[in-house]
């Protein structure tokens, strides 16, 4: 069962800065003070044409251990109110030029849902990801997951998606759901879309769903070579 607690943050990067501030975020970050708080669990990008900014952007996921581990976080980026930490400010200061603004969810996984250990040990691999952020009728994000798992899973995986993650974000009205899908590469995520929509399984599922799913938005990422789900 996966306790952990996740932070997803979106962040608008300015043109022609997104390879360098996706490298920073990756290389430093266990670098400085606050990896002693988290682990990275993927840095991916949107390009210009994928981002509903219209703008590049990536998505960044943090694991943390436990609602504890993120407390004591949140005591130490509080610790001076209205500053960075000192020992932060390089850090600031290098993406400053490169990224304007964005927003993050704190999220809770499905009990069924992969720890970035168990990702890592289980050799999942891929070049393509499609992030879906399902909107949801409120207080049915848990009952979503548990039916996503015995419906829609299996049918994505048919279709020649892996699942990486899926989570609920617990600051709204238990009305919204993530799932993050890997693919072997950009062919076959091609290759699964036109497969999928003629897929009776994947349209039964639709249905099946309605009375919960009130829409879904799903972006292609790609992943920083480096980060650490591969």
């Amino acid at each position: 069962m996966n306790s952990h607690v996740y932070v997803m943050e979106e962040v608008r990067v300015r043109r022609n800065h997104l390879a360098a501030y996706m490298d920073l975020i990756n290389s430093t970050t266990g670098e400085t003070t606050v990896g002693q708080f988290f682990r990275c669990f993927g840095v991916f990008g949107k390009t210009e044409l994928t981002s509903r900014q219209g703008w590049p952007g990536t998505t960044h996921l943090w694991e943390f251990d436990s609602w504890t581990a993120l407390a004591k976080y949140f005591e130490y980026d509080a610790n001076k109110p209205g500053t960075t930490n000192p020992d932060e400010m390089a850090w600031w200061q290098a993406t400053a030029e490169q990224r304007y603004g964005g927003h993050a969810r704190v999220m809770l996984p499905a009990t069924w849902c992969p720890t970035a250990a168990q990702l890592a040990a289980g050799g999942i691999k891929g070049d393509c990801y499609e992030q879906e952020v399902v909107r949801l009728r409120q207080g049915s994000a848990k009952e979503y997951l548990a039916r996503a798992r015995e419906a829609y899973v299996p049918v994505m995986e048919r279709l020649g998606a892996g699942l990486v993650g899926a989570w609920y974000p617990v600051h709204v009205a238990d009305d919204q759901a993530v799932v993050l899908w890997i693919y072997p590469s950009w062919r076959h995520w091609g290759a699964a879309k036109t497969a999928a929509a003629a897929d009776p399984d994947l349209a039964r599922w639709r249905r099946e769903s309605r009375d919960m799913v009130m829409g879904y938005d799903q972006t292609p990422l790609f992943r920083d070579p480096s980060a650490s789900v591969k």
